[in-house]
């Protein structure tokens, strides 16, 4: 995949964009659950089909977007595309911290970065 984007990559603005929204006032159970910074960062996939808490989707999001942002600072932006089919590839919607940091293994980036 990298081999199409890297020709484009120079030509174009790429910034993954996350939806999430503050819920301060929802009750302590749904920000426990569904959010993480005391309800700072809530998800809507809250309680979806995809096995996981909307507090590990929120965290993912997180490590995406730090990710986006560390890769473009060091100007190799085709990375995070590789990052997305890596842990797709190895857990489908099962994106848990330990299935992130094989993926960053996996395309030779410092976990301790992200």
């Amino acid at each position: 995949m990298g081999e199409y984007l890297k020709p484009i990559l120079n030509q174009t603005v790429f910034t993954p964009s996350y939806i999430t929204w503050p819920c301060l006032w929802c009750p302590q159970k749904f920000k426990d659950e569904g959010c993480v910074s005391n309800g700072k960062y809530c998800t809507a996939m809250y309680g979806s089909d995809t096995g996981l808490k909307g507090k590990e989707l929120v965290v993912e999001t997180l490590r995406q977007y730090c990710l986006a942002k560390i890769l473009e600072q060091d100007g190799v932006e085709h990375k995070f595309f590789g990052y997305i089919k890596e842990v797709f590839d190895l857990c489908g919607n099962q994106i848990t911290e330990r299935c992130h940091k094989l993926a960053l293994k996996g395309l030779k980036i410092d976990k301790d970065r992200v």
